[in-house]
């Protein structure tokens, strides 16, 4: 059901509801004033009931009168059926009221015939009924109108955005100047669509970007197995190049892929205590496997936070380091940071506002002797927002590099 006829049926109810209860206090109080009045006039007649018949008015003479039992005026010829003492009695298709009086030894009931008064009652209750069902019926057709009317502006909304899609989602609401909350509605459904054009945008070029790197690693493993059919059989050392060169470009593609899969995956952290020394020593040892470098550490400190990810936050620094280093890698740690410093040929300020960009490499980066996507420095940027901390970059060209990475005195 649509939310126009949801807003009509649901307004509609309501004004029934308080026109069918108005009618009805309205019908009650009035029956109940007319008879009360008329009642009382009766009793007023009773009085004079009381005094002997020779001295009655001749107004009394139009009621029914009964006294101690005997009926003393029977005008209407009732008395064989009137079976009550007091209120509205029905004979046939007329109305009687009845009252009755009792003082010391006497009781005096009157009946008075009110058939127009009932009658009349009824015609105005029937009138008032059907004047009710007409109010419903116009408030039905109002509350339509109305709901149409205000719903307007949120069907033209709908309709706005039915419009928007991949290939326009820099389209915009046009939000109206009502200070209420349909243009709070629109503003927040403008700023909604930023953000899916931002991530769209970024998943865009993220896939594009994928696309690209994996070309070439591909490109080279199919070129070194085109050289192994062909050579590889008749020339060893073309054998055991080729097969190294297949084994780096696998272990390249394998840390892309992981890298991948690590930004892809939600981020869930569980809190433990890392001893930051000890950790930087671990994975220090296993780079050195890789690549002899100098390497001093400095400082120590307990660190409260999630112990998987701050650990390939330093894992992809140092790993940054060792790439870029030409000889020696410095780590100091205090109770605030970490850095990480090499001696390498450092970042241009061109590059330095983009180094964080995934797939982004800059022009020293850039040289195949040093491998790598350009995913590392992103995942730190992205991890440390997780997990609450910051992350500064100094650098000079020929001089090297200094990433901190800051945690506050609270961590």
């Amino acid at each position: 059901m649509k939310l126009v006829w949801k807003l009509t049926l649901f307004n509609t109810f309501i004004v029934s509801i308080t026109i069918l209860s108005l009618f009805w206090i309205f019908y009650k109080s009035m029956e109940r004033g007319l008879l009360k009045a008329q009642q009382y006039h009766l009793k007023s007649f009773t009085k004079a009931a009381e005094a002997k018949v020779g001295r009655w008015p001749i107004a009394l003479r139009r009621f029914f009168v009964k006294i101690n039992g005997v009926i003393i005026n029977d005008p209407f010829g009732i008395g064989p059926y009137l079976d009550k003492e007091e209120g509205i009695v029905k004979i046939g298709d007329e109305y009687f009221l009845v009252v009755t009086s009792r003082k010391e030894n006497k009781e005096i009931s009157l009946a008075a015939n009110i058939t127009p008064l009932v009658k009349g009652i009824n015609a105005m209750a029937k009138a008032a009924f059907i004047t009710s069902i007409l109010g419903i019926i116009l408030s039905f057709l109002i509350a339509f109108l109305l709901s149409r009317y205000s719903l307007r502006p949120i069907k033209n909304l709908a309709e706005e955005l039915s419009k928007i899609g991949g290939e326009n989602l820099n389209t915009r609401l046009n939000v109206p100047r009502t200070n209420d909350e349909l243009q709070q509605l629109a503003t927040e459904i403008n700023s909604m669509l930023e953000r899916i054009e931002k991530a769209y945008k970024i998943q865009e070029r993220f896939v594009h970007d994928v696309s690209h790197e994996l070309r070439n690693p591909l490109a080279s493993m199919k070129g070194f197995i085109g050289v192994l059919k062909k050579w590889g059989k008749k020339d060893e050392k073309i054998f055991d190049e080729a097969v190294s060169e297949l084994e780096e470009l696998i272990h390249e593609m394998q840390t892309l892929v992981e890298n991948l899969l690590l930004l892809a995956k939600p981020q869930e952290m569980l809190l433990e205590t890392v001893e930051v020394k000890k950790l930087v020593e671990e994975l220090i040892k296993r780079l050195q496997t890789q690549r002899k470098l100098e390497v001093s550490i400095e400082g120590d400190h307990e660190l409260r936070t999630s112990g998987e990810h701050f650990k390939i936050i330093v894992k992809n620094l140092l790993e940054n380091a060792f790439k870029y280093a030409k000889s020696h890698v410095d780590v100091k740690i205090t109770k605030t940071s970490l850095e990480v410093t090499d001696d390498g040929p450092g970042i241009s300020k061109e590059d330095m506002d983009k180094i964080f960009e995934r797939f982004y490499r800059g022009d020293t980066s850039r040289d195949r002797r040093v491998s790598g996507y350009g995913l590392g420095l992103s995942i730190v940027k992205e991890l440390t927002e997780k997990l609450g901390m910051d992350i500064e970059v100094e650098s000079e060209e020929g001089k090297g590099t200094t990433f901190r990475i800051i945690w506050g005195e609270n961590a």
